[in-house]
């Protein structure tokens, strides 16, 4: 597969964690999706419900993982991808690790994220032969957190 094809794949599934985080900003909560894909299928989707449940732990993520291993009747899903709107916290990056994730695909960047300042993240996810592309939909991922943040301190 050429670049260019890579990148469109990406996008095809990039747009329905998109349609995610809109479902979650829909609900004024944090606007983050999260979809996880094998064989071409989506096994699940999440939204971020940290806000609406009062869960620390609702992240997109999480939440698709869990639904994913319900789904799937195993906790380990190999060479599934996973598709969010913004780059994993530490917490959704050792779920992802022990679900046994292949290749994560973000929007937004965390840039709250220490271990990327000294390229920690990408030694250690190499380590656990996880790959990850980021910025795929960047500026779409990005508007819509900053339209959440704008509405609810304005």
């Amino acid at each position: 597969m050429n670049f260019i094809k890579i990148i469109n794949f990406h996008k095809q599934w990039m747009n329905c964690a998109i349609n995610q985080a809109k479902i979650a900003l829909l609900k004024n909560e944090i606007p983050i999706g999260a979809i996880i894909i094998k064989n071409n299928k989506i096994i699940s989707k999440g939204n971020n419900q940290t806000l609406i449940t009062n869960n620390p732990i609702g992240h997109a993520e999480i939440i698709a993982i869990q639904k994913a291993s319900i789904i799937q009747k195993n906790y380990k899903i190999p060479n599934a991808y996973m598709y969010i709107t913004k780059e994993p916290c530490l917490m959704c990056l050792g779920a992802i690790i022990n679900f046994k994730i292949k290749h994560i695909i973000f929007g937004s960047y965390n840039i709250n994220n220490e271990f990327n300042k000294n390229n920690i993240l990408h030694t250690y996810l190499l380590k656990k032969n996880i790959t990850y592309t980021g910025g795929i939909y960047k500026n779409i991922c990005d508007s819509l957190l900053k339209y959440f943040i704008k509405k609810n301190i304005i």
